[in-house]
């Protein structure tokens, strides 16, 4: 199993292409909240 993980800055369209990206491969999305991972 590969993990696969895009970090950026807010709105360069990583949501847009891991999704366009996991529709073509059949992946699943575990998506993340900056605002809870951070504890704020």
């Amino acid at each position: 199993m590969s993990i696969i993980c895009l970090e950026g800055a807010s709105a360069v369209g990583k949501t847009t292409t891991f999704m366009a990206m996991a529709k073509k491969t059949s992946t699943y999305v575990i998506p993340e909240d900056p605002k809870k991972t951070n504890g704020i």
